[in-house]
C-alpha cells in the first residue's frame, strides 16, 4: 500500500510538471496581440499640400545650417604668426581632410603659404580668413612648412581602426518554437527517467527489507 502511495505521489508531481511546461511552451509561442497593429481607416490622415510645403522649407533650412558645420572626418589647424593652433603636429586616420585656416592678425603681412616636402601638396598664398584643405588617403608622415614665416608642422596618417562588429542570433524560446518544443520533450524524458529510477530503487529497497 505504501509503495502505491509513493508511486501516485511521484506521477502526480510529474503530471503537474508536464502541465506547467505546457503552459510555459504555450505562452512562449503565443503570438502578440494584433490590436496594437490594427489601424482603423478613419485614423489615417492624408497630409495636405500646404503641410508638405512647410516640411520642404524646414528641410532646406536644416541643410543650409548644416553646410557651415565641420565634417566629422575633417581637422582644422589655425595659422598664427609664429605657430599653428592648436598644434601643427597631428595624427589622423586615412581619408581625413586637414584644413589650414589663416587666423593671423599680428604678423606684418598676415599672409601664409603651406607647402609639404616633395611638393605633395601646396597652397596658394593665404590671406586672413582664407583656408586650404588636403585629404590624406595614403599612409605615411608628411612634413610641411609655412614658407613665408618658417613655421613647421607634421601630419602622421595611420590606418583607420575598424570597430569590431558582433553579430549572431541568440537562441531562445521566443521565435524558436521548434527548439522550445524539443527542449520540453527532452525535459519530460529526463524527468520520467529520474522518477522511474527513484521509484525502482524504492521498490528494490522495500522488497529487500520485506
Amino acid at each position: 500500500m505504501k509503495k502505491d502511495i509513493t508511486a501516485n505521489i511521484l506521477f502526480g508531481i510529474l503530471f503537474i510538471l508536464i502541465i506547467l511546461m505546457g503552459f510555459f511552451y504555450y505562452y512562449s509561442i503565443k503570438p502578440e496581440s494584433e490590436e496594437a497593429v490594427v489601424i482603423a481607416p478613419e485614423e489615417v490622415v492624408v497630409a495636405e499640400e500646404p503641410a508638405a510645403t512647410v516640411v520642404e522649407e524646414v528641410a532646406e533650412e536644416v541643410v543650409s545650417e548644416g553646410a557651415t558645420e565641420e565634417k566629422p572626418n575633417e581637422i582644422v589647424i589655425g595659422i598664427k604668426w609664429k605657430s599653428f593652433e592648436p598644434t601643427g603636429d597631428v595624427t589622423v586616420e586615412r581619408g581625413t581632410t586637414v584644413r589650414w585656416v589663416n587666423k593671423d592678425r599680428e604678423s606684418p603681412t598676415k599672409t601664409h603659404l603651406i607647402s609639404a616636402n616633395r611638393w605633395v601638396f601646396r597652397s596658394e598664398k593665404l590671406y586672413e580668413g582664407d583656408s586650404f584643405s588636403y585629404t590624406f588617403n595614403d599612409l605615411g608622415v608628411y612634413d610641411y612648412i609655412d614658407t613665408i614665416y618658417g613655421i613647421r608642422g607634421r601630419i602622421t596618417v595611420v590606418e583607420k581602426e575598424e570597430s569590431l562588429a558582433i553579430t549572431g542570433a541568440v537562441v531562445g524560446l521566443e521565435g524558436n518554437e521548434g527548439v522550445s518544443g524539443i527542449m520540453m520533450v527532452v525535459g519530460i524524458i529526463v524527468l520520467l527517467g529520474i522518477l522511474f529510477e527513484i521509484h525502482h530503487k524504492k521498490h528494490i529497497k522495500n522488497g529487500s527489507v520485506g
